[in-house]
């Protein structure tokens, strides 16, 4: 699948898009991934593009992008993928459903299964980045990255905090993930779209005060 190059956006679209996310989320408390948040992120790459580049100011503005799924092999495939030629930089985003069960099972209160089915695909393209090498990287993207993180969003925040056992999991797990390879440091960033809504909004804010988009 090829990527497509990412145009200049502007704050104000970034601004509007973040209002459209607020009033999704505040327009029911359950959201499924293909019925209500695969399109609207679909029709709004700039979004999610302008959060891994505020989590890591070093990238800037996402140069490339996957209008659809990015699969390899027909195996290794991820929700969004945002890459940076000149930084040798990739960012893989997987995105579940946000759903009272979509982190922990309501009965059980165990790791759900779509919960273990997105972190473990950024797991996967982890492994297919170390594995693979850099002539079999330039086929698929054009360049060799270097750096590869992943983003797991997934659920919604006030289903997490519903009980206090479940937020120390979720918490710990979250700020946890590091995966080290060799003498490199993967991370895996998990948000519910609350925290991401929260995150996004942040950063916008810091933005427009400075006056200025990230530099990229």
């Amino acid at each position: 699948m090829s990527l497509v190059k990412m145009k200049p956006i502007k704050l104000s679209a970034v601004n509007r898009s973040v209002n459209q996310l607020r009033d999704l989320l505040s327009s029911r408390d359950e959201l499924a991934e293909r019925a209500h948040l695969d399109g609207f992120f679909r029709k709004r790459p700039w979004l999610l593009g302008f959060y891994v580049a505020s989590a890591d100011k070093t990238r800037g503005f996402p140069q490339y992008f996957s209008k659809k799924e990015f699969r390899i092999a027909g195996v290794f495939r991820t929700d969004f993928l945002y890459t940076w030629p000149t930084k040798k930089n990739v960012v893989a985003v997987e995105i579940e459903g946000a759903k009272k069960g979509s982190i922990f099972e309501v009965r059980s209160g165990k790791w759900s299964k779509d919960f273990n089915c997105g972190f473990n695909q950024v797991i996967d393209w982890m492994h297919w980045f170390d594995s693979t090498s850099d002539v079999e990287l330039k086929r698929h993207f054009d360049f060799a990255p270097k750096h590869f993180d992943g983003l797991l969003i997934i659920g919604r925040r006030k289903f997490v905090e519903s009980k206090s056992i479940l937020k120390e999991r979720y918490d710990w797990r979250k700020n946890a993930m590091r995966v080290h390879i060799k003498d490199t440091v993967r991370t895996i960033k998990i948000l519910t779209y609350d925290d991401l809504l929260d995150e996004i909004t942040e950063a916008l804010s810091i933005c427009q005060e400075q006056r200025k988009f990230l530099d990229s």
